[in-house]
């Protein structure tokens, strides 16, 4: 008889506190397959889903975790969820095991989670974010999709944003909202172009983290990077012009500034900026490129000691994208 033994997971109800813990597992114990280990220790995970005993209803949640499809928008670390409702929440929810691909969160994947959990009703908005463990775990979120089975409907949540940490920005958790299908996943997003012109004088590049926001009459974006760390290599040299398009908020036709700097890391972090141009990229639409001009150093030792920089357009360029 074999004793070779598949372990999905285990779960603990705690009698006092009526809160379920999850060890999961996913793993051959047996001599003669996998790592040939028959015993293992498991740590509890952190999501704790309130036990039905205590008059709380459970419903199944099908979530779709999209990852952007822009080089290195994957992660490795341990991706959670929380489902929040008008009055309840499901808790802190970890997303390990996809049932569409075997390693989750890969660029351009689609991973679908089956979740039984507490019964909040109809969605209103969710929390989501990681660990920031492994090698690679910054992440670039595309959206979520969480279908509620009883409910017979799906409740898009637009994202476009990365869960990262640097030395000065930690971004590692994210609020969401969502937005009906018929809307469309991106009604509040556009698409900006972002042209980083790197000064041409000795020292002026930057080994560094360089960050972003713009602001209109009204609203602005998130503080946001403009690479991730597995892009970073070989830009913002001396002479360079890197181009990024990065999907944020709109903050509509008139750019009232930026706020630029960096996280002062790297072996040397000193940044020469000459200047900025920005553009929505609006299909068929007349786009507005912003300048703005800098000249200026971003270096603890130069100038006037300071990384990050309001700076205000001083050239407005009109143009036309041009139709395919």
């Amino acid at each position: 008889i074999s004793s070779a033994w598949y372990l999905d997971r285990i779960e603990i109800v705690d009698p006092e506190t009526v809160i379920k813990y999850h060890f999961i597992c996913e793993k051959w114990l047996a001599v003669d397959i996998d790592d040939r280990m028959i015993s293992f220790e498991i740590l509890a995970l952190e999501n704790k889903v309130i036990s039905e005993s205590i008059g709380h209803q459970t419903t199944t949640y099908r979530i779709n975790v999209i990852t952007s499809n822009k080089f290195g928008s994957g992660t490795d670390a341990n991706v959670y969820i929380i489902i929040f409702g008008e009055h309840e929440n499901t808790g802190k929810i970890p997303l390990v095991k996809s049932k569409t691909n075997k390693d989750p969160f890969e660029k351009g994947h689609r991973d679908l989670f089956e979740i039984e959990a507490i019964d909040i009703g109809q969605p209103e908005k969710i929390k989501i974010g990681h660990d920031n463990s492994g090698f690679g775990s910054d992440w670039l979120l595309e959206c979520v999709e969480i279908n509620v089975l009883k409910l017979d409907h799906t409740w898009i949540f637009p994202c476009g944003k990365w869960l990262h940490k640097t030395k000065d920005v930690t971004q590692l958790e994210l609020e969401l909202y969502p937005k009906e299908i018929s809307t469309g996943i991106y009604s509040s997003y556009v698409p900006y172009q972002i042209k980083i012109c790197t000064s041409n004088i000795f020292g002026a590049g930057t080994d560094a983290n360089i960050y972003i926001q713009i602001y209109g009459l009204q609203k602005s974006t998130d503080q946001v990077m403009l690479c991730s760390k597995i892009d970073r290599h070989g830009k913002f040299q001396r002479g360079s012009t890197d181009i990024f398009i990065l999907e944020l908020d709109d903050v509509g036709d008139f750019m009232e500034k930026i706020r630029i700097g960096h996280d002062n890391s790297g072996f040397g972090p000193a940044w020469h900026l000459n200047h900025v141009e920005i553009r929505r990229l609006i299909k068929g639409e007349k786009t507005n490129t912003y300048v703005f001009q800098c000249n200026r150093w971003f270096a603890k030792t130069e100038d006037d000691g300071s990384i990050v920089r309001e700076l205000f357009p001083e050239k407005l360029i009109k143009e036309k994208l041009n139709k395919k």
